[in-house]
């Protein structure tokens, strides 16, 4: 693995991806989501690898970059920044900016390593179960999958069985496998006689609901906050950001766990990771009013869920968030079949 990913080429993808993810990342209303879906279509002129490690790089990057906007101007370059904005802006406001994207850069690497240590731990066993699961075992993962859903969804549960049979009502356009009758041809469209795309559908269904995001938290009276970087201000806010080792300790484990599970993601798992390190804090009243781990713990779990997010989607063939949906179209276009198959 390590001799693959240390080639020149996926290398130099990597960088390119994370400056990518990057710049994506800190734009308002962008994302990982729409970075990973705008350059999809590049990934064709490389081996599936090579796609793979600049994809992921675009993925990982923007997780970082999401917390750019939040600190500096107040706006979350994506939802999974949100919980970022809480402490991070009123840092910025108090001129502590450089300390907030220092302890932001810190407890993403450490959330990211983290991930991959346990997602090492866990996938190869993970896989190996899933290869005995049999009709059964299949019919209760789509059990759990559903209630999780429910779950996420919070209080509003008609809506959320609601938007699970509008997808499976999706699923179902097409030819039928079993009898080759056409099921549920809209207008007689030719179209759908080979079915809805999941890419197709993932894309546009993300791609929306993220612009209708931004419109809806836009505001017009946006300022931006000077941050001023040098190089003992830097080692300041190095030594600060190390002072945060617990937070990103508890981002980073519980961040892993909530992006494992099912169409849970990063979103979910940051807010969680927030309210967990507020609840254990002595000093709650300071929260919200630029408590520096307030920072990490959703930065460490934001990056740490989206590599958790990866374990479902390569061992189960299940995505853990809308952007490993993405990737996981990504991989069928290429010819890889994820699922515990893969890691035989």
């Amino acid at each position: 693995g390590f001799a693959i990913a240390f080639q020149p080429m996926n290398v130099g993808l990597l960088i390119v991806g994370c400056t990518v993810g990057l710049i994506v990342g800190a734009m308002p209303g962008l994302g990982s989501i729409n970075g990973v879906a705008l350059m999809l279509p590049m990934t064709f002129l490389v081996p599936p690898g090579s796609a793979i490690i600049f994809l992921a790089a675009i993925y990982y990057g923007a997780m970082y970059g999401g917390a750019i906007s939040s600190i500096m101007l107040g706006i979350p370059g994506a939802s999974t920044a949100v919980a970022t904005v809480f402490d991070g802006r009123p840092m910025a406001l108090q001129g502590k900016g450089d300390w907030a994207l220092v302890t932001a850069a810190m407890a993403s690497f450490a959330g990211g390593t983290v991930a991959v240590i346990l997602f090492t731990l866990f996938a190869p066993p993970l896989a190996e179960v899933a290869l005995t699961f049999g009709p059964p075992e299949m019919f209760a993962l789509m059990l759990a999958a559903y209630a999780t859903f429910v779950g996420l969804g919070g209080d509003d549960i008609g809506k959320t069985l609601f938007s699970i049979c509008i997808g499976l009502v999706m699923s179902a356009v097409g030819v039928d496998i079993l009898s080759g009758q056409p099921r549920l041809i809209f207008f007689e469209l030719t179209g759908f006689y080979h079915g809805i795309s999941f890419l197709v559908l993932s894309i546009a269904v993300y791609g929306i609901g993220e612009v209708l995001w931004t419109v809806e938290i836009y505001q017009a009276d946006v300022e931006m906050a000077k941050a001023k970087f040098s190089l003992r201000g830097m080692a300041l806010a190095l030594r600060k950001a190390v002072g945060t080792y617990k937070a990103m300790c508890i981002g980073s484990v519980l961040g892993f766990f909530v992006g494992v599970l099912p169409a849970a993601g990063a979103t979910p798992g940051s807010l969680m990771s927030y309210g967990v390190i507020k609840s254990l804090a002595k000093d709650r009243d300071t929260y919200g009013k630029g408590n520096i781990n307030g920072v990490a713990a959703p930065e460490a779990a934001n990056n740490s869920a989206s590599t958790g997010a990866m374990l479902p989607m390569l061992t189960l063939g299940i995505p853990g968030s809308p952007t490993t949906a993405l990737l996981l179209g990504g991989m069928m276009i290429w010819g890889l079949q994820p699922g515990p198959m893969m890691f035989v």
